[in-house]
């Protein structure tokens, strides 16, 4: 799925309070998204990532998915992964760009 299909024919509303963090997959970063987790929390906000998915299926699509949900989404651009980059542009495509926030 293409992500202008699925943002096209989407009908998944933005949730107040959810924010979606991108980021490497990488052990070293799990420390990044505890305190960034904690920070939203005390904003009242609930963070989630792509691996914190837990079921089968196509990844990217249940990245849309969370994209389209989040209200807030932050990209941490450590070592510019090409698939941080990869969303980060669908996310600048889709959302407000104060609704998009980068680390470095």
């Amino acid at each position: 799925m293409y992500p202008k299909d699925f943002f096209t024919k989407s009908q998944i509303a933005e949730r107040k309070g959810k924010c979606f963090v991108i980021m490497p997959f990488a052990s070293e970063f799990d420390e990044i998204y505890g305190k960034i987790g904690e920070a939203m929390e005390r904003a009242r906000f609930t963070c989630s990532r792509a691996d914190d998915i837990r079921r089968g299926g196509y990844i990217p699509e249940d990245v849309f998915r969370r994209m389209a949900e989040a209200e807030i989404i932050i990209a941490d651009l450590t070592g510019n992964n090409p698939n941080v980059l990869y969303e980060l542009g669908i996310a600048h495509t889709t959302k407000d760009v104060e609704r998009v926030i980068l680390l470095s």
